[in-house]
C-alpha cells in the first residue's frame, strides 16, 4: 500500500484475505490501481499471490504464483511482471521509496503562475492515428527555481481529442533542454513525465516532442494545458511553479487555422498519402543539403500539404541566410540564379504558395498550398536545407489538412532509413574526458567522461554506444565501466577488456537459467542441465532476427556476451537422411555427429531440421548413426538425403560486445547464468551523460587523447553494404595525461653518526612541489586528510625503528590509532604554520616486501606546498647503504587513496664507514658520554666527558675525531663558530657540522700530543659561545661519535654511543629553558557578562614534549580577574586551524580559586614545537564588562613536562601571555533596548524609534551598530548613507551608512555609559506581507543593537523587539516582533483624561480610543482587536470587565461592536488590551470606545521610564505571519506626557507648635520644567512663613541634604528665584520658586 509522505493513501484500495487451508498464501487484491508507465490492460481487478513459504515449500509456492500470474498477465510467462521487477528497481534508485511514493503525492497549486511563454503545436488532426505533438515552455524568474531539487515532472492535460492512455517512454520523440526522463504515468487525459538527475531552471527554454494517439472520428480537438511542477522533500508534495492553458496552440493567438488545431473536428480524410519518398540527397555546399521529394496523393488535392522535419528542436530553417521568421515565403536558395546556395524550396507551379511554418521553438517545416492539384501522379519538390543540429534515425512526416467547413486530415511518417538521406543525417557524436582521478602510472584512476550521441538513438538490436581507449595509455579493470549520474533512458554498460572498451546498450528483461554453462575463448557455450530452446533464445546471426527483433545476451558470472547463433548447418558436402525406424534413424553422410568439432557434433536434445522437417535428437550412436523423433514419435515417413541445419539445445556461440569471437573472457563449468532480451531504451540528441571507466594507468607521459573514441551503431545496415553503420569521433581529452607524479624536491636522507650498524638518528627532508590538492590551495581534500608514506626497496639495508629503538616486528593498521611520536623524534617544517600534526601512523612489519610506514594527516591540516620539511627517526644503516639513491622512497597522497601530490627518493649524504670491534686495534670504542653541566645549559656553555675500554686497542687516541651531536637536530643551529678546550690541556680543533640544515654537530679534532683517552678517564670537555636553540627544550640526550683514520691504513672506523645509553647517573641528559611558545584565542561563543562561555585557545609549544603516565605533559591555563573557570578539555568541533590536544581520559583539574586548569597529555603523544593545538576552558564571564585589549583581559597558558625523561622533576616552560589583540570583549548587555515603528501597514516607509540604556562608555569615533531583520529595508539617500534623528542623549553629528540589513552610526561625540539613556529615530520600508511571515517562521523577524569602540566590542543586545529588556539578560516581555498588518488605519487616536501617575492617586485615567477606516470592512465576528500601551501602562477592567466601554469614545463616535476579553494579563503583560469583535466595522464610520488604565509616574521612552517605548498602538486581527491581519497603526495624541512628581518626602527641624523651624523636601520630576517654570509647596491650613535671619522668606540650600542612601540628590539650581505668595484671597499660603535659565531636568 502507498502513502503520500504524509500517511494518506492516495487512489487505490486493497482488502487482504488470508487463507486457513494454505497459511502460507496471502492474497492481495488491488482495484482501480494504475498501472505506471506502462500499457494498460483491461482488467478488472489483478490478483497477486504474496509467498510467505517457508524454504521448503518455497518451489510450490513459486509455481501457483506463476501459473496465477500467467492467467493475467499472458505468455511469455512472466515477462511483464519480471520486466516490472527490473524496470522499477532502476527508478527506485532515483525516486525513493516506497517505489512511486511521489508521483502519487499531493500538489501544492499555491503559489502557481501562469505562463505565456508555452505552446503546443499538432501535426495534424486524423482521428485514432499517432501524431507528433511539439511541447514547450519558457520558464520565467521565479524564486521557487531556485530553491528546487533535482526532482522535476511536467504534466500535459489533454481537454478532449487526444488519448494518452497508451503513452509509453518510446512515444517520446524528441527532448531539448529537459532532465533525465525517469518515467511516465499516464491516463486517457492526462501525461505526467517524471525526471530525475535535474529540475527546472529559470529564464530557460523546454521541448518535447510526444507520439499521441488522436480521439475518434468527430471529436473536437480540446485545449491543452501544460504544467510544471518541483518536488518539496520538506512539504512532501509536487509544487506546482508554472501553468498555461494553449487554446491557440501557438506562441501567440492566431485566428489562422494552419498555425494551430485547438478546437478542430478529428476527421481523417478518405484520400491517402501512400508511395510518398525520398527520392535523392546530395550536398549542394558544405552546409546545404538538397533533399528530393516525391508527394503523392491519390486524388485532387485543396488544402495544405505540411513537410516537417525531425527531430523537431533540431532543424533551424533560418540559416545559412537568416532572417526567417514564422509565415515567411519559402525562398528558392538561389544566389545571383545559382541555386542551392542557401535554405530554400523549388516546387512546381501546380503549388500556389510555400510557407516556412514554426512547429516548437524553432522553423522546423514548410507548408505547400494547393487547390485543386491533381497528385495521383505526384509532385517533386526540391528541399535546401541547413546541416541540423542532430543526426536523425526517426522518420520525417507528412500532414494533409484539406480546406473546407469539415476538413479531412492525414499524417503519415516519412521514413529515412535505406533512402540517401541517413548519409548525411548519421549522428555526429562527442565524448569529453572530464576528469582523470589521478594521472599517475601504475595506479588505480578513474577516468570521468561526458557524451552525447549526437541523434536520438532508440533501441533496436545492436544499437548502442562504444567507448575505447587506448590500453597502452588506461587499462580497464573487470566490470570497470560504470553509468555516471546523468544516463540514457534504460541503459547498461559492459565492459571488454579483450577491447579495452565500454559499450552503453540497452537495459534488457533478464529471466535465470536453470542449469549452468561454461564459456570457452572462442565463444563456445556448454551448458549442463539447460534447455535453451524453453527460453526462446534468438542469436544475432539467426533468422528469428532478420526482421529487426531483439537478439539475447547471455550473462554468465559477471561476464555478459551477444548470442550470435544457437545453430550451425551441415559443412560442406555433408548431408543426413532420416529412416522411417525406430532406431539409428537419422544416418549422416561424410558427418561426425560424436567425435567432430562443436559445430559437427550433436547432442541429445537438439533439432536437426532436414528437407523443412524437424527432428528432436534422442541418442547418439556414432559419427554417422543417431536416434531422432519427430512430433514426440518416431519418424513415419522416411526424408531423403540433404543437407541440414541444427538448433542447440544446450550449446550456444557467443561474441564480445565489440563483436570479438576470440580472445573471449572465459568463464569456468559450472557457472549460473542468465538470459537477457533488450526491450527499449533511448538516448535523446542534446541531452550530455556521463560515464566512468575504472582502470589502471599504464602509460607514462602519454596523452589520454592518444587514440580514444566514440562510436555510435544505429543497429541497422541503412547504407546496404551488409553491415551495421556506425559513426565515430575522438574524444576530447587533451587536457588530460598519464604522467610521471610531482618530483620531491632535495629528498634526502641525513644520517647523524657514520657508524654502519649504529642505532642512531636520522634527518629525513624534502620539499614538496606546487599543486592544488596541498592544504590551503583550492583543491585541498576537506573530506580525508593526506598520507606521507616512507618505504624502502632495500630494507636490508636500512632498518627503521620505533621511537624507544625497538623494531617493526609485526603489521599494525592505520585502525589501531597510534601516536605518531611512536614512530617520530622530531619534526620541523619552513613553513610559519610550523610542521602539521600527524594524526596517526601505522606500518608494515620490516620483514615484508617493501615495508612502508604511515603518516595520515589531520583534514586540512597537512603539508602545504612549495615547502620544507625534516623529520627525525630512529634507524640503522648498513655500509652497503652507500651510493643506493633510492635507499627511502617517499610518497605524498592526496586523502582519496589514489592522487599523487609528490614522490621521491632518497639517499644518504654521509659515507658510512665500519663500526668498531672492540679488541681489534686502532679501533677507538666508546663506552660511555656524561653529561656534566648540562641542566639547563646556561651561556652557552657545555661540559662532557666520554671514556672509552680499558684496552689500548680501543681507546680514544690522537688524531681521532670527537663528532658531539645536539639533539634535537632541527632545533640547534650553532653557526660556524665553536670553541672547545680539554680539562687536561690537550689542543682541540673543533669545528661544527650539519645533520640537515642546521649546524648541530661540534667536531673536535684531538691533536698529534693529546692523551689517550681510556676507560677510567677523567678528561672534561668544556664547549663555550654556543648558540642556543630559540624555544629552549626540555631535557634530552646527546650522542657522540668517535671516527678514526690510522694513519697510512686505508681503514675507517666509527663508535657511537648516546648519553642515555648505559647512564653512569640519573641525569645524563640536556635541557636549555623553554620559552614562552605562541597562543591566541581564537574563538568564543558568548561575550556577555555573566554568561556561560567556551573560550578555544590554540597554543604552539616552543619546545617538544614528550608525554609519559608518570610525566605527562601539561598545559596550565590561567583566565583573567573576573572569570570562573568551570571545566577544561579538547575542543568539541574539529578546526583546520588547529589539532585537538591529546588529552588524558580523566577529565582536566581546575582551580575557581587560581582560575586554571590543569590538562594533561596521554602518555604516548607528543606536543611537538611549533604544533598548533587547540584546547579549551568553559568559563562563566564576569559580572563587568570588559574590553579587548585590556590591560586586564589577559589569558595565560604555561607548558611544563620532561619529555619522556622525567626522573620525577616536572621542568616549566615560561608563562605565556597571549596576545591582547586575540582576546574577545565582555560586554554588557543593553537593558531598554527597542526599536517601534510609527506605522504597522506592510510596505509603508516608518520612523524607527531606537533606545537603550548604555553601561559602558562610548568614545567619540565609537559606533552604535543596528541589524534589521529582512522582514525591514533600510532608506538610504541614494549614497548608502541613512536617515538619522536624535530624540535623547544622542549626537546630533553622527553619520549614519547602511550595507545589507546593517546600519552604522558613527559618532563625532561621546555616549555617556553609567546606565545612561540613549534615543534616536532611523528611517526604514516594511516588507510586504509575505517577507514579514516568512521572516517572522524563521525566528528572524528581531533586531540587534551593540556599541563599540574603535577597538573593542561594548555593550550589546541579541534580541530587540519593540518591548525593552527587563535586565541585563536580555529577558523580553514580548520576544517576537510584531510584524506588518496589510492595511493601516485611516484615523486612530488617543486620549487620557488625566495624566497623574497611579502611584500618586491610587486611582485609574480613563484612555479613549477613536479609529475609523478609509476603505475596509471587516465583516467577520470574533476578530480580535488589540491596544498595545507602553510598558509601565496597566490595563485596569476590573473582575467585572466594567473598566471597558464599547460607548465610551467621546462625542461624535459611534459605539463599537467589541467585548473586552478576560485575559488582560497580570504582571508583565498587563499594557496589552484584548478585545473580541461581535459585529461588522464599517468603513468611513468613526468609532469610540475606553477603557481605564494605570498610568506610570514618567512616560515611557524616557530616561525616567526606560522600560519600554513611546508608541501605542491598535491592531485588528492577529495570527501566524499575516494570516487573519486586517489593519492597524499607532494611536496618535497630543498630551501624553506624565505629569507627575514623584517620591515627594518632607522632613522638619521641629515639631513644637508655633516654633519657626526649617523643612527639608526631597521629589522626583517625571517631566522636565523649562525657563520660567514654577515649582509650588503649598503649606496646609495653620502653617506660616518663618524668618530665618530677619528674612521672612527664605530658604537655606546649605541644611539640603545630597544623597539619600546611595541615590544621589540635586539641589534645586541657584537661578531659581523665591517668594511667598497665598493662593487667592483667603487661600494657603505657598512658597513659590520660578525655575531660571537651567531648568528642571524629568527623571532627577
Amino acid at each position: 500500500l502507498r502513502r503520500t509522505p504524509t500517511g494518506e493513501s492516495k487512489g487505490q484500495c486493497l482488502v487482504v484475505f488470508a487463507s486457513a487451508a494454505k497459511p502460507e498464501i496471502a492474497v492481495l487484491e488491488l482495484r482501480s490501481r494504475r498501472l505506471e508507465g506502462r500499457e494498460a490492460l483491461s482488467l478488472p481487478r489483478l490478483v497477486l499471490f504474496l509467498v510467505l513459504a517457508a524454504a521448503s515449500g518455497y518451489a510450490h509456492a513459486a509455481e501457483e504464483w506463476e501459473s496465477a500470474a500467467d492467467a493475467a498477465w499472458g505468455a511469455p510467462p512472466r515477462a511483464l511482471s519480471i520486466a516490472d521487477e527490473e524496470w522499477e528497481s532502476a527508478a527506485d534508485a532515483a525516486w525513493g521509496a516506497p517505489p512511486r511514493a511521489l508521483s502519487i503525492a499531493d500538489e501544492d497549486l499555491t503559489v502557481s503562475q501562469y505562463s505565456n511563454e508555452a505552446y503546443a503545436h499538432l501535426y495534424g488532426a486524423p482521428a485514432a492515428t499517432q501524431v507528433p505533438l511539439v511541447i514547450g515552455f519558457r520558464t520565467r524568474a521565479l524564486a521557487t527555481y531556485e530553491t528546487s531539487v533535482a526532482l522535476a515532472k511536467l504534466k500535459v492535460t489533454a481537454a478532449s481529442g487526444l488519448d494518452f492512455s497508451a503513452f509509453q517512454v518510446s512515444h517520446i520523440l524528441d527532448l531539448m533542454n529537459l532532465p533525465n526522463i525517469a518515467y511516465v504515468e499516464a491516463t486517457a487525459t492526462e501525461l505526467q513525465l517524471f525526471f530525475e538527475q535535474g529540475s527546472f531552471q529559470a529564464e530557460t527554454s523546454y521541448e518535447a516532442t510526444l507520439l499521441v494517439l488522436t480521439g475518434s472520428e468527430g471529436v473536437t480537438l480540446g485545449s491543452i494545458t501544460l504544467s510544471w511542477y518541483a518536488w518539496q522533500s520538506s512539504s512532501g508534495t509536487w509544487v506546482q511553479q508554472e501553468r498555461s492553458v494553449q487554446n491557440s496552440g501557438g506562441y501567440r493567438p492566431d485566428p489562422d487555422l494552419d498555425a494551430h488545431l485547438i478546437g478542430a473536428t478529428l476527421h481523417t480524410s478518405t484520400s491517402s498519402m501512400s508511395g510518398s519518398a525520398i527520392v535523392k540527397t546530395w550536398a549542394s555546399r558544405i552546409s546545404v543539403l538538397t533533399v528530393l521529394l516525391d508527394i503523392f496523393v491519390d486524388s485532387t488535392v485543396t488544402g495544405v500539404i505540411s513537410i516537417m522535419l525531425g527531430p523537431a528542436s533540431a532543424w533551424v530553417l533560418g540559416g545559412p541566410g537568416g532572417g526567417i521568421d514564422d509565415g515567411a515565403a519559402c525562398p528558392d536558395s538561389s544566389i545571383g540564379g545559382v541555386e542551392g546556395h542557401t535554405m530554400g524550396v523549388r516546387y512546381p507551379s501546380s503549388v500556389t504558395n510555400c510557407y516556412l511554418r514554426r512547429r516548437g521553438g524553432r522553423v522546423n517545416s514548410i507548408d505547400l498550398s494547393l487547390i485543386g492539384t491533381d497528385l495521383s501522379g505526384g509532385i517533386l519538390v526540391k528541399l535546401y536545407l541547413p546541416v541540423p543540429l542532430a543526426g536523425d534515425f526517426d522518420p520525417w512526416y507528412l500532414a494533409y489538412r484539406e480546406s473546407g467547413a469539415s476538413p479531412g486530415y492525414l499524417v503519415m511518417p516519412l521514413p529515412i532509413q535505406h533512402s540517401s538521406l541517413i548519409r548525411y543525417l548519421g549522428p555526429k557524436p562527442s565524448a569529453s574526458i572530464t576528469g582523470l582521478a589521478t594521472e599517475h602510472p601504475g595506479l588505480t584512476s578513474e577516468v570521468s567522461l561526458t557524451y552525447q550521441t549526437g541523434a536520438t538513438l532508440r533501441y533496436v538490436p545492436n544499437s548502442r554506444v562504444d567507448f575505447f581507449i587506448n590500453s597502452t595509455v588506461f587499462t580497464l579493470e573487470p566490470g570497470g565501466c560504470r553509468l555516471g549520474a546523468s544516463s540514457p533512458y534504460r541503459a547498461e554498460v559492459v565492459t571488454s577488456l579483450l577491447s579495452n572498451a565500454c559499450t552503453v546498450t540497452w537495459g534488457a528483461q533478464r529471466t535465470a537459467g536453470i542449469g549452468t554453462v561454461q564459456v570457452g575463448s572462442t565463444g563456445e557455450v556448454t551448458g549442463t542441465g539447460v534447455d535453451f530452446h524453453a527460453l526462446s533464445i534468438a542469436g544475432e546471426d539467426d533468422s528469428e532476427t532478420v526482421d529487426g527483433s531483439s537478439f539475447s545476451y547471455l550473462t554468465a558470472g559477471s561476464e555478459r556476451y551477444i548470442v550470435k547463433t544457437r545453430k550451425a548447418a551441415s559443412i560442406g558436402t555433408n548431408a543426413a537422411q532420416v529412416l522411417a525406424a525406430a532406431s539409428n534413424n537419422l544416418v549422416g553422410s561424410g558427418t561426425k555427429f560424436s567425435s567432430g568439432s562443436f559445430t559437427e557434433t550433436l547432442l541429445v536434445g537438439d533439432y536437426v531440421v532436414i528437407r523443412g522437417r524437424t527432428f528432436v535428437v534422442t541418442a547418439v550412436t556414432d559419427d554417422t548413426t543417431c536416434d531422432v523423433t519427430e512430433s514426440g514419435s518416431d519418424p513415419v515417413t522416411a526424408v531423403a538425403t540433404a543437407a541440414y541445419s541444427v538448433t542447440w539445445k544446450s550449446r550456444l556461440m557467443v561474441a564480445g560486445f565489440l563483436g570479438e569471437t576470440s580472445g573471449l573472457t572465459t568463464v569456468a563449468a559450472g557457472t549460473s547464468f542468465y538470459i537477457e532480451v533488450a526491450k527499449f531504451g533511448v538516448a535523446f540528441w542534446n541531452q550530455s551523460y556521463t560515464l566512468s571507466m575504472h582502470g589502471r594507468n599504464t602509460g607514462s607521459n602519454q596523452s589520454l587523447s592518444t587514440l580514444p573514441s566514440i562510436r555510435v551503431s544505429s543497429g541497422r545496415d541503412d547504407g546496404g553494404d551488409g553491415k551495421v553503420d556506425f559513426w565515430s569521433a575522438a574524444f576530447d581529452g587533451s587536457a588530460y595525461s598519464v604522467q610521471s607524479p610531482p618530483v620531491l624536491w632535495a629528498a634526502t636522507l641525513h644520517p647523524s653518526t657514520v657508524a654502519a650498524g649504529a642505532k642512531a638518528r636520522m634527518v629525513l627532508s624534502f620539499t614538496t612541489p606546487q599543486s592544488t590538492r596541498y592544504s590551503g590551495q583550492a583543491n585541498d581534500n576537506l573530506r580525508a586528510g593526506m598520507v606521507l608514506r616512507v618505504f624502502t626497496a632495500h630494507s636490508d639495508k636500512l632498518k627503521l625503528l620505533q621511537a624507544d629503538g625497538k623494531s617493526f616486528e609485526t603489521d599494525t593498521t592505520e585502525a589501531d590509532g597510534l601516536d605518531c611520536s611512536s614512530w617520530l623524534l622530531e619534526v620541523w617544517a619552513e613553513d610559519s604554520n610550523e610542521f602539521p600534526q600527524p594524526g596517526h601512523c601505522w606500518w608494515d612489519a620490516w620483514a615484508s616486501f617493501q615495508p612502508s610506514v604511515y603518516v595520515r594527516f589531520a583534514v586540512g591540516n597537512g603539508l602545504r606546498g612549495m615547502q620544507s620539511y625534516e623529520f627525525v627517526f630512529l634507524a640503522i644503516l648498513e655500509k652497503t647503504a652507500n651510493a643506493v639513491p633510492d635507499l627511502v622512497g617517499l610518497e605524498i597522497v592526496d586523502g582519496d587513496g589514489i592522487t599523487y601530490m609528490g614522490f621521491g627518493n632518497a639517499g644518504i649524504t654521509k659515507t658510512l664507514v665500519t663500526q668498531s670491534t672492540v679488541g681489534e686495534p686502532n679501533q677507538p670504542v666508546l663506552s660511555s658520554l656524561e653529561m656534566l653541566v648540562a641542566e639547563p645549559i646556561a651561556d652557552g656553555k657545555l661540559q662532557f666527558r666520554i671514556k672509552s675500554r680499558p684496552s689500548a686497542n680501543n681507546q680514544i687516541t690522537a688524531g681521532n675525531v670527537v663528532r658531539l651531536f645536539l639533539f634535537p637536530l632541527t632545533a640547534w643551529n650553532v653557526g660556524s663558530k665553536c670553541e672547545a678546550a680539554r680539562s687536561d690541556g690537550g689542543v682541540v680543533a673543533c669545528a661544527t657540522e650539519y645533520t640537515g640544515r642546521n649546524a648541530n654537530v661540534l667536531a673536535m679534532t684531538l691533536d698529534q700530543n693529546s692523551l689517550a683517552i681510556g676507560g677510567d678517564s677523567s678528561i672534561v670537555f668544556t664547549i663555550t659561545g654556543l648558540s642556543m636553540p630559540l624555544g629552549g627544550l626540555f631535557r634530552e640526550p646527546f650522542a657522540v661519535e668517535v671516527w678514526a683514520h690510522p694513519r697510512e691504513t686505508p681503514d675507517y672506523w666509527a663508535t657511537y654511543i648516546g648519553s642515555a645509553d648505559g647512564r653512569l647517573g640519573g641525569m645524563n641528559f640536556a635541557s636549555v629553558p623553554v620559552g614562552r611558545g605562541y597562543g591566541s584565542v581564537v574563538a568564543h561563543n558568548v561575550s556577555s557578562t555573566f554568561g556561560r562561555n567556551t573560550v578555544v585557545i590554540v597554543f604552539r609549544p616552543a619546545a617538544t614534549c614528550r608525554s609519559t603516565a608518570a610525566m605527562p605533559c601539561r598545559l596550565t591555563v590561567t583566565a583573567p580577574d573576573g572569570f570562573e573557570v568551570v571545566s577544561a578539555g579538547a575542543p568539541a568541533a574539529a578546526s583546520t586551524a588547529y589539532t585537538p590536544v591529546p588529552l588524558i581520559a580523566a577529565a582536566p583539574t581546575c582551580d575557581r580559586a587560581a582560575r586554571a586548569c590543569k590538562l594533561d597529555v596521554v602518555a604516548g603523544s607528543a606536543l611537538w614545537a611549533g604544533g598548533r593545538y587547540g584546547l579549551s576552558m568553559v568559563v562563566d564571564n564576569p559580572s563587568w564588562p570588559l574590553a579587548k585589549g585590556s590591560a586586564d583581559n589577559v589569558w595565560m597558558v604555561a607548558q611544563s613536562g620532561a619529555n619522556g625523561w622525567d626522573f620525577g622533576i616536572r621542568q616549566t616552560a615560561a608563562s605565556l601571555t597571549l596576545s591582547p589583540a586575540t582576546s574577545f570583549a565582555v560586554q554588557a548587555g543593553l537593558v531598554g533596548a527597542l526599536v517601534q515603528p510609527d506605522l504597522l501597514q506592510c510596505g509603508a516607509s516608518v520612523q524607527l524609534r531606537v533606545q537603550f540604556v548604555a553601561s559602558q562608555r562610548v568614545p567619540v569615533g565609537g559606533k552604535v551598530t543596528i541589524t534589521a531583520p529582512s522582514s525591514l529595508l533600510w532608506l538610504t539617500n541614494g549614497s548608502a548613507g541613512c536617515y538619522a534623528r536624535p530624540v535623547a542623549n544622542f549626537p546630533s553629528d553622527a553619520t549614519c551608512t547602511v550595507v545589507g540589513q546593517v546600519a552604522t552610526l558613527s559618532l563625532g561625540q561621546a555616549l555617556a555609559g553609567g546606565s545612561s539613556f540613549h534615543a534616536f529615530d532611523l528611517r526604514a520600508s516594511l516588507a510586504s506581507a509575505a517577507t514579514t511571515a516568512a521572516a517572522a517562521a524563521a525566528g528572524m523577524g528581531v533586531f540587534t543593537i551593540s556599541t563599540s569602540s574603535a577597538t573593542s566590542p561594548l555593550d550589546a543586545v541579541a534580541t530587540v523587539t519593540w518591548s525593552a529588556q527587563l535586565d541585563a539578560a536580555g529577558s523580553l516581555v514580548f520576544s517576537e516582533a510584531l510584524g506588518c498588518w496589510e492595511q493601516g488605519l485611516w484615523l486612530a487616536e488617543l486620549e487620557l483624561d488625566n495624566r497623574l501617575p497611579y502611584e500618586v492617586t491610587e486611582a485609574a485615567a480613563t484612555a479613549q480610543v477613536r479609529f475609523q477606516f478609509d476603505d475596509l470592512d471587516i465583516l467577520d465576528n470574533d476578530v480580535n482587536v488589540i491596544v498595545y500601551a507602553p510598558a509601565g501602562f496597566d490595563w485596569e477592567l476590573g473582575a467585572n470587565l466594567s473598566g471597558f466601554s464599547a460607548s465610551g469614545g467621546g462625542t461624535g463616535t459611534s459605539a463599537v461592536p467589541l467585548v473586552a476579553s478576560p485575559v488582560v494579563a497580570a504582571a508583565n503583560g498587563a499594557n496589552v488590551l484584548r478585545l473580541l469583535s461581535t459585529g461588522p466595522l464599517l468603513q468611513k464610520t468613526l468609532y469610540g470606545f475606553s477603557a481605564k488604565i494605570r498610568v506610570p509616574k514618567a512616560l515611557p521612552g524616557t530616561a525616567a521610564n526606560s522600560a519600554g517605548g513611546p508608541f501605542w498602538y491598535l491592531a485588528f486581527g492577529s495570527g501566524s505571519g499575516t494570516v487573519g491581519r486586517k489593519a492597524a497603526g499607532r494611536l496618535v495624541s497630543a498630551q501624553l506626557l506624565v505629569r507627575a512628581l514623584a517620591d515627594f518626602q518632607l522632613s522638619r527641624s521641629t515639631s513644637v507648635p508655633s516654633a519657626v523651624g526649617a523643612m527639608a523636601l526631597t521629589f522626583t520630576t517625571a517631566t522636565a520644567l523649562p525657563k520660567a517654570g514654577r515649582l509650588l509647596l503649598e503649606l496646609p491650613s495653620g502653617f506660616a512663613f518663618g524668618s530665618y535671619l530677619g528674612q521672612n522668606c527664605t530658604s537655606d540650600p546649605g541644611r539640603a541634604g545630597t544623597s539619600d542612601g546611595d541615590e544621589e540628590i540635586s539641589l534645586l539650581p541657584s537661578d531659581a528665584s523665591l517668594a511667598c505668595i497665598q493662593l487667592r484671597s483667603s487661600g494657603p499660603l505657598a512658597f513659590e520658586w520660578t525655575i531660571g535659565a537651567s531648568g528642571l531636568p524629568a527623571g532627577r
